[in-house]
Protein backbone atom coordinates (compact mmCIF):
# COMPACT_ATOMS: atom_id res chain seq x y z
CA UNK A 1 0.00 0.00 0.00
CA UNK A 2 1.44 3.14 -0.90
CA UNK A 3 2.13 6.02 1.66
CA UNK A 4 0.56 9.16 1.30
CA UNK A 5 0.50 12.37 2.64
CA UNK A 6 -1.78 15.33 3.20
CA UNK A 7 -1.77 18.67 5.15
CA UNK A 8 -4.48 18.75 7.67
CA UNK A 9 -7.30 21.55 7.55
CA UNK A 10 -5.88 22.46 11.33
CA UNK A 11 -2.26 23.10 10.33
CA UNK A 12 -0.47 26.44 10.05
CA UNK A 13 0.06 27.29 13.44
CA UNK A 14 1.80 30.17 15.04
CA UNK A 15 3.48 30.18 18.45
CA UNK A 16 5.01 33.67 19.52
CA UNK A 17 6.43 33.38 23.37
CA UNK A 18 9.01 35.00 25.43
CA UNK A 19 11.56 33.08 24.48
CA UNK A 20 10.89 33.16 20.50
CA UNK A 21 8.80 32.20 17.21
CA UNK A 22 7.34 28.48 16.18
CA UNK A 23 5.20 27.65 13.58
CA UNK A 24 3.55 23.71 13.78
CA UNK A 25 2.38 22.39 10.50
CA UNK A 26 -0.18 19.48 10.94
CA UNK A 27 -0.48 16.03 8.20
CA UNK A 28 -1.91 12.98 7.98
CA UNK A 29 -0.43 10.08 6.58
CA UNK A 30 -1.60 7.24 5.86
CA UNK A 31 -0.21 3.58 4.49
CA UNK A 32 2.17 2.58 7.02
CA UNK A 33 1.69 1.06 10.37
CA UNK A 34 5.89 2.10 11.15
CA UNK A 35 6.16 5.55 12.60
CA UNK A 36 9.51 6.25 11.73
CA UNK A 37 8.22 5.44 7.61
CA UNK A 38 4.99 8.29 8.45
CA UNK A 39 7.71 10.85 9.70
CA UNK A 40 10.12 10.03 7.12
CA UNK A 41 7.40 10.31 4.55
CA UNK A 42 6.55 14.02 6.08
CA UNK A 43 9.96 14.96 6.02
CA UNK A 44 9.79 13.75 2.25
CA UNK A 45 7.05 15.92 1.29
CA UNK A 46 8.23 19.31 2.55
CA UNK A 47 10.97 22.07 2.70
CA UNK A 48 13.64 22.15 5.20
CA UNK A 49 12.74 26.06 5.48
CA UNK A 50 9.65 28.02 6.06
CA UNK A 51 9.51 31.79 6.82
CA UNK A 52 13.15 32.26 8.06
CA UNK A 53 12.60 29.06 10.39
CA UNK A 54 14.20 25.26 10.31
CA UNK A 55 12.62 22.65 10.62
CA UNK A 56 13.13 21.41 14.42
CA UNK A 57 11.16 18.83 15.81
CA UNK A 58 8.48 15.86 14.47
CA UNK A 59 6.01 13.94 16.51
CA UNK A 60 4.21 10.86 14.52
CA UNK A 61 0.92 10.09 16.77
CA UNK A 62 -0.95 6.92 15.53
CA UNK A 63 -4.53 7.46 15.77
CA UNK A 64 -5.45 4.12 13.52
CA UNK A 65 -4.22 1.31 11.97
CA UNK A 66 -2.05 2.77 9.45
CA UNK A 67 -3.56 5.93 9.93
CA UNK A 68 -1.19 8.86 11.63
CA UNK A 69 -1.26 12.47 12.85
CA UNK A 70 2.00 14.30 12.27
CA UNK A 71 2.97 17.55 14.04
CA UNK A 72 6.07 18.92 12.81
CA UNK A 73 7.42 22.17 14.21
CA UNK A 74 9.48 25.27 12.64
CA UNK A 75 11.19 27.27 14.96
CA UNK A 76 14.70 29.95 14.41
CA UNK A 77 17.87 28.18 13.85
CA UNK A 78 21.00 27.83 11.14
CA UNK A 79 19.83 25.18 8.47
CA UNK A 80 22.39 22.99 9.16
CA UNK A 81 20.38 22.53 12.05
CA UNK A 82 16.99 21.17 10.03
CA UNK A 83 15.89 17.93 10.53
CA UNK A 84 16.73 15.59 7.39
CA UNK A 85 14.75 12.54 6.49
CA UNK A 86 16.30 9.39 7.23
CA UNK A 87 15.47 7.78 3.70
CA UNK A 88 15.21 3.86 3.09
CA UNK A 89 14.23 2.06 0.56
CA UNK A 90 10.59 2.69 -0.26
CA UNK A 91 9.48 4.81 2.29
CA UNK A 92 8.89 7.82 0.38
CA UNK A 93 5.51 9.60 0.04
CA UNK A 94 3.55 9.50 -3.27
CA UNK A 95 3.45 13.37 -3.38
CA UNK A 96 7.01 15.12 -3.06
CA UNK A 97 8.44 18.75 -2.41
CA UNK A 98 8.25 20.76 -5.45
CA UNK A 99 11.63 21.78 -7.19
CA UNK A 100 12.89 25.32 -6.33
CA UNK A 101 12.38 27.32 -9.28
CA UNK A 102 15.57 29.76 -10.81
CA UNK A 103 13.62 32.64 -8.90
CA UNK A 104 13.57 31.21 -5.02
CA UNK A 105 15.65 32.86 -3.12
CA UNK A 106 18.43 31.37 -1.69
CA UNK A 107 17.91 29.58 1.45
CA UNK A 108 21.25 27.21 1.59
CA UNK A 109 24.68 28.13 3.61
CA UNK A 110 26.10 27.73 0.33
CA UNK A 111 29.87 28.35 -0.54
CA UNK A 112 30.82 29.32 -3.38
CA UNK A 113 34.80 29.26 -4.87
CA UNK A 114 35.30 31.29 -8.55
CA UNK A 115 38.49 30.49 -9.59
CA UNK A 116 40.21 30.28 -12.83
CA UNK A 117 42.08 27.36 -14.87
CA UNK A 118 43.12 26.72 -17.96
CA UNK A 119 41.77 24.79 -20.88
CA UNK A 120 43.41 24.43 -24.86
CA UNK A 121 41.30 25.83 -27.35
CA UNK A 122 41.83 25.30 -31.47
CA UNK A 123 39.45 28.23 -32.28
CA UNK A 124 39.07 31.77 -31.57
CA UNK A 125 35.87 33.16 -30.95
CA UNK A 126 36.63 36.07 -34.08
CA UNK A 127 39.81 36.82 -35.84
CA UNK A 128 40.41 40.66 -35.55
CA UNK A 129 43.04 41.14 -38.39
CA UNK A 130 45.00 39.33 -41.05
CA UNK A 131 48.29 40.62 -42.14
CA UNK A 132 50.49 39.44 -44.94
CA UNK A 133 54.38 40.77 -45.24
CA UNK A 134 54.36 43.87 -46.83
CA UNK A 135 51.05 44.10 -47.41
CA UNK A 136 49.18 46.80 -45.09
CA UNK A 137 45.62 45.59 -46.22
CA UNK A 138 44.81 42.62 -44.29
CA UNK A 139 45.04 39.95 -47.18
CA UNK A 140 46.28 37.04 -45.44
CA UNK A 141 44.89 33.52 -46.05
CA UNK A 142 41.41 33.56 -44.08
CA UNK A 143 41.67 30.31 -41.46
CA UNK A 144 38.33 30.23 -40.55
CA UNK A 145 39.57 31.11 -36.30
CA UNK A 146 41.94 28.25 -36.43
CA UNK A 147 44.61 29.56 -33.78
CA UNK A 148 48.73 28.70 -34.45
CA UNK A 149 48.13 26.84 -38.38
CA UNK A 150 51.24 24.77 -39.32
CA UNK A 151 51.68 22.45 -41.75
CA UNK A 152 50.64 19.37 -39.75
CA UNK A 153 47.80 20.64 -38.35
CA UNK A 154 46.36 23.19 -35.76
CA UNK A 155 48.62 23.89 -32.74
CA UNK A 156 46.20 26.20 -30.58
CA UNK A 157 46.69 27.92 -27.54
CA UNK A 158 46.17 27.70 -23.44
CA UNK A 159 43.33 30.48 -22.18
CA UNK A 160 42.33 30.91 -18.46
CA UNK A 161 38.13 30.03 -18.30
CA UNK A 162 36.51 30.62 -15.28
CA UNK A 163 36.23 27.56 -12.43
CA UNK A 164 32.98 28.02 -10.43
CA UNK A 165 32.11 25.71 -7.68
CA UNK A 166 30.01 25.49 -4.50
CA UNK A 167 28.56 23.49 -1.60
CA UNK A 168 25.59 23.01 -0.29
CA UNK A 169 25.75 21.63 3.37
CA UNK A 170 23.12 19.29 5.01
CA UNK A 171 23.17 17.46 8.41
CA UNK A 172 20.89 14.42 8.57
CA UNK A 173 20.08 12.12 11.61
CA UNK A 174 20.71 9.03 9.85
CA UNK A 175 22.39 7.88 6.77
CA UNK A 176 21.18 4.40 5.71
CA UNK A 177 23.36 2.10 3.10
CA UNK A 178 21.07 3.03 0.42
CA UNK A 179 21.30 6.78 0.59
CA UNK A 180 25.29 6.32 1.32
CA UNK A 181 24.97 3.98 -2.15
CA UNK A 182 23.09 6.73 -4.13
CA UNK A 183 26.01 9.29 -3.30
CA UNK A 184 28.40 6.88 -4.26
CA UNK A 185 26.73 6.68 -7.71
CA UNK A 186 26.15 10.16 -7.82
CA UNK A 187 29.87 11.07 -8.23
CA UNK A 188 31.10 12.02 -11.76
CA UNK A 189 27.71 12.65 -12.96
CA UNK A 190 25.88 15.40 -14.44
CA UNK A 191 21.67 16.28 -13.30
CA UNK A 192 19.78 14.58 -15.75
CA UNK A 193 16.91 17.65 -16.03
CA UNK A 194 16.23 21.11 -14.25
CA UNK A 195 17.45 21.22 -10.73
CA UNK A 196 17.35 24.22 -8.39
CA UNK A 197 17.30 26.70 -11.81
CA UNK A 198 20.35 25.00 -13.14
CA UNK A 199 19.45 23.51 -17.00
CA UNK A 200 20.42 19.83 -17.78
CA UNK A 201 23.77 19.10 -17.81
CA UNK A 202 25.26 22.29 -16.52
CA UNK A 203 25.63 20.62 -13.12
CA UNK A 204 28.71 18.16 -12.24
CA UNK A 205 28.77 16.46 -8.63
CA UNK A 206 32.06 16.43 -7.40
CA UNK A 207 32.91 14.10 -4.66
CA UNK A 208 31.47 15.39 -1.35
CA UNK A 209 32.47 15.76 2.22
CA UNK A 210 30.82 13.06 4.89
CA UNK A 211 31.29 13.14 8.67
CA UNK A 212 29.94 11.64 11.56
CA UNK A 213 27.98 8.93 13.47
CA UNK A 214 24.84 7.37 14.50
CA UNK A 215 25.34 8.94 18.23
CA UNK A 216 25.25 12.87 16.54
CA UNK A 217 24.01 12.77 13.04
CA UNK A 218 25.98 13.19 9.76
CA UNK A 219 27.55 16.29 8.06
CA UNK A 220 27.60 16.38 4.58
CA UNK A 221 28.82 18.31 2.31
CA UNK A 222 27.43 18.44 -1.10
CA UNK A 223 30.03 19.37 -4.26
CA UNK A 224 28.97 20.74 -7.62
CA UNK A 225 30.95 22.27 -10.58
CA UNK A 226 28.74 24.31 -12.86
CA UNK A 227 29.38 25.45 -16.68
CA UNK A 228 26.66 27.31 -18.39
CA UNK A 229 24.60 25.03 -21.15
CA UNK A 230 25.15 26.93 -24.66
CA UNK A 231 20.72 26.49 -25.86
CA UNK A 232 19.90 26.60 -29.82
CA UNK A 233 20.46 29.77 -31.41
CA UNK A 234 23.19 30.83 -28.74
CA UNK A 235 25.58 32.96 -30.75
CA UNK A 236 28.37 31.01 -29.16
CA UNK A 237 27.31 28.04 -31.35
CA UNK A 238 28.87 29.74 -33.88
CA UNK A 239 31.90 28.42 -33.75
CA UNK A 240 33.71 29.21 -36.81
CA UNK A 241 32.54 31.27 -40.03
CA UNK A 242 31.87 27.61 -41.91
CA UNK A 243 30.50 25.63 -38.54
CA UNK A 244 27.56 26.27 -36.16
CA UNK A 245 26.48 24.15 -33.59
CA UNK A 246 22.99 23.93 -34.87
CA UNK A 247 21.74 22.35 -31.36
CA UNK A 248 24.03 23.95 -29.34
CA UNK A 249 25.72 21.97 -26.05
CA UNK A 250 25.00 21.14 -22.61
CA UNK A 251 27.48 22.78 -20.49
CA UNK A 252 29.58 19.55 -19.50
CA UNK A 253 29.99 18.39 -22.88
CA UNK A 254 33.06 18.73 -25.16
CA UNK A 255 33.29 20.30 -29.02
CA UNK A 256 36.08 18.97 -30.78
CA UNK A 257 37.44 19.66 -34.36
CA UNK A 258 38.49 18.13 -37.72
CA UNK A 259 40.98 19.80 -40.01
CA UNK A 260 41.25 19.77 -43.33
CA UNK A 261 44.65 20.56 -45.07
CA UNK A 262 43.69 23.59 -48.14
CA UNK A 263 45.69 25.49 -50.85
CA UNK A 264 44.87 29.12 -50.28
CA UNK A 265 46.61 31.93 -52.44
CA UNK A 266 49.01 29.27 -53.07
CA UNK A 267 49.47 28.62 -49.21
CA UNK A 268 48.55 25.26 -47.92
CA UNK A 269 46.17 25.77 -44.78
CA UNK A 270 44.18 23.41 -42.55
CA UNK A 271 40.66 24.67 -41.79
CA UNK A 272 37.83 23.40 -39.83
CA UNK A 273 35.41 21.00 -41.89
CA UNK A 274 33.69 19.24 -39.07
CA UNK A 275 32.79 19.90 -35.35
CA UNK A 276 32.02 17.27 -32.67
CA UNK A 277 29.91 17.26 -29.68
CA UNK A 278 30.42 14.82 -27.15
CA UNK A 279 28.96 13.78 -24.04
CA UNK A 280 31.47 12.80 -21.82
CA UNK A 281 29.69 12.23 -18.65
CA UNK A 282 26.76 9.94 -17.58
CA UNK A 283 23.83 11.61 -15.96
CA UNK A 284 21.98 11.04 -12.75
CA UNK A 285 18.86 12.19 -11.13
CA UNK A 286 20.09 15.00 -8.28
CA UNK A 287 16.56 14.76 -6.56
CA UNK A 288 17.89 11.62 -5.20
CA UNK A 289 20.22 13.91 -3.06
CA UNK A 290 17.14 15.19 -1.21
CA UNK A 291 18.45 18.92 -0.83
Amino acid sequence: MPITVYESHASRNLEVTESGTGYELLFVVTGTQDAGEAANAVLLATSPTLFGMVRKSIKPREVAAGFWNVGLSYSPGNINEALQAPLGEGTGPETTTPEPSGSDPVDDNISVSFGGGQTHILQSLITRAMYKRGVAEPVAPDNDRAIGLTDDGVEGCDVVVPQITFSIPRKRRVITWDYFRKICRMVGKTNDGDFRGYKRGELLYLPPSISGNLRTGWDIQHNFGFNEDQPENDPRNEVSPSITLRDGKRGWDYVWFRYKPKIVDGAKVSRPVAAYVEKVYDEANFGDLEL
